[in-house]
Order: C-alpha cells, then sequence, then structure tokens
C-alpha cells in the first residue's frame, strides 16, 4: 500500500528494485519518505529520504540565452 496523502500525486511502485516514481511531482510532495514493510515475522523499516523537486523556469531559461547570445533556437 503506498499511502501519498491528501494533495499528492499519482505514486507508482516498480519492482524488483522497490523504488517509486512521483508522476506529476508538485509542491506537495516534497518531503520525507521512508518505507516499512509488515509481516508477521516483524516489520523492517528503510532510512529516511528527503524528496525536493529541481527544475528550472524556461521562462527564465530562455530569458538568459537571448541575453547573453542575442541568438538562439528551440
Amino acid at each position: 500500500m503506498l499511502d501519498t496523502g491528501p494533495g499528492q500525486s499519482e505514486i507508482i511502485r516498480q519492482p524488483p528494485g522497490g523504488g517509486i516514481v512521483i508522476k506529476s511531482p508538485t509542491a506537495d510532495d516534497d518531503g520525507i519518505y521512508q518505507c516499512f514493510a509488515r509481516n508477521d515475522l516483524g516489520t523492517a523499516v528503510t532510512i529516511t529520504t528527503k524528496v525536493r523537486r529541481a527544475g528550472l523556469d524556461i521562462v527564465d531559461f530562455l530569458f538568459h540565452q537571448l541575453k547573453r547570445s542575442q541568438i538562439f533556437r528551440i
């Protein structure tokens, strides 16, 4: 079970390694992630991982490219 919480994006499991993919991430998806696995023998817990979106604002990028070279192609 993947508990994504309210307002968070769809999260897809990626077997066999146990990774996840966050489709269309938003600021609501930023935070601390941790995996818990439970069965009759007990609970296994991973270390926590801090996730923060990163990206480049395309408008800002194109403005700086144009300003720097005055010529660019898309």
